[in-house]
């Protein structure tokens, strides 16, 4: 995995985890990893394992691909002006979620 993409996941993962009102210890505790590993891989410095991005993504309601989705650079049938417009889709589909999770975690309260 590359350092762009490891840095794209771990954002993902911030988002989805602040966006759901769970904090890095509690998610670190469901997953069953270290607080301070959650944190290097939310900033990018650690690589995780699939079958933790696989727990996470459970955790966070999320199927396990999503983590992936925004790393990707999208296909090499894309170019210029279609790259700007996939990259921004994915965008809001990342605020989208962020809102329902957020929403979710104030139903559930």
């Amino acid at each position: 995995m590359s350092n762009k993409q490891q840095n794209t996941i771990g954002r993902t993962i911030k988002v989805l985890r602040t966006a759901s009102g769970i904090s890095q210890k509690d998610l670190a505790e469901r997953v069953g990893i270290k607080p301070n590993y959650l944190s290097l891989v939310e900033s990018g410095k650690r690589e995780p394992s699939v079958s933790v991005l696989r727990t996470i993504s459970q955790e966070l309601h999320v199927p396990m691909s999503f983590l992936f989705w925004e790393s990707t650079n999208g296909s090499n049938h894309v170019d210029g002006k279609q790259n700007q417009i996939v990259d921004k889709i994915k965008q809001l589909l990342l605020e989208v979620e962020s809102l329902r999770l957020a929403d979710l975690g104030k139903k559930s309260r």
